[in-house]
């Protein structure tokens, strides 16, 4: 397996490992969308289901329901938007926002995921009850002990230890 160098450094690189099994799996997912003719970035997912589920949306409204940061989630809609999968509207209840909304081709797409979207769910959960069943709950806990407190002040306080 490549990446020996990270994969010894254990938990000194567990965001470099969390991030490459993540980039992996970007890649991984692309291709199968590409193999069926599908030009869709995986990064888009998140975007596209919130507006699926909840209808027009903000930045702002996005990143809180998704938990990706307001600046990523501006580059998806740049990219969205240029892609002809979103609009832009101005935000009735705060002139100085704009809302995304999806756009026919984008719903049409969408629909077209959809047999895909649950075949990579249901290879994803089968991988992780072959590996690590629990990886989930873990990855939830990990997020939400984050939250409660951050690594900066966990790393902070261990260092006030020593000296």
């Amino acid at each position: 397996m490549s990446g020996e160098l990270i994969n010894k450094k254990g938990f000194g690189a567990f965001g470099c490992r969390i991030r490459r099994l993540s980039e992996r799996l970007d890649r991984e997912v692309r291709e199968i969308y590409q193999s069926h003719g599908h030009y869709f970035d995986p990064c888009w997912y998140p975007v596209v289901i919130a507006l699926l589920d909840h209808g027009p949306l903000t930045a702002s409204e996005l990143s809180a329901q998704t938990g990706i940061g307001v600046s990523t989630i501006s580059q998806i809609k740049a990219r969205l938007h240029s892609e002809g999968l979103v609009t832009l509207e101005t935000d009735p209840k705060d002139m100085r926002r704009q809302r995304l909304l999806l756009t026919p081709k984008c719903r049409q797409l969408a629909h077209d995921l959809q047999p895909l979207w649950q075949a990579i769910t249901m290879a994803t959960q089968a991988l992780c009850a072959e590996t690590t069943p629990e990886f989930l709950n873990n990855l939830e806990t990990i997020e939400v002990a984050l939250t409660r407190r951050r690594m900066a002040a966990r790393v902070e306080a261990l260092l006030s230890r020593r000296q």
